[in-house]
């Protein structure tokens, strides 16, 4: 189908063929083009949920080796 959206180009490399594979599994009507569509959504997708889960599950983790004020004692050092 025609469209003015911008155009990429991906090379079937031998890392690429199997996610593929995969991909051609869960969508077998599917054209490759729009199977590496799909894969690239939902791999940002994921990796964004990834990313949140650590920072979620690593907030606070340093609490104790920064104590109150330990910025503005920092700062004295620097020159004005």
């Amino acid at each position: 189908m025609p469209t003015t959206l911008p155009r990429v180009q991906v090379t079937v490399t031998r890392e690429l063929e199997p996610a593929l594979a995969s991909g051609r599994q869960w969508w077998p009507d599917l054209p490759d083009s729009q199977i590496v569509a799909r894969l690239a959504v939902s791999g940002a997708a994921t990796s964004l949920a990834d990313r949140r889960t650590a920072v979620h599950e690593t907030s606070g983790l340093l609490r104790e080796a920064y104590p109150a004020g330990y910025l503005a004692d920092l700062r004295e050092d620097w020159p004005a």
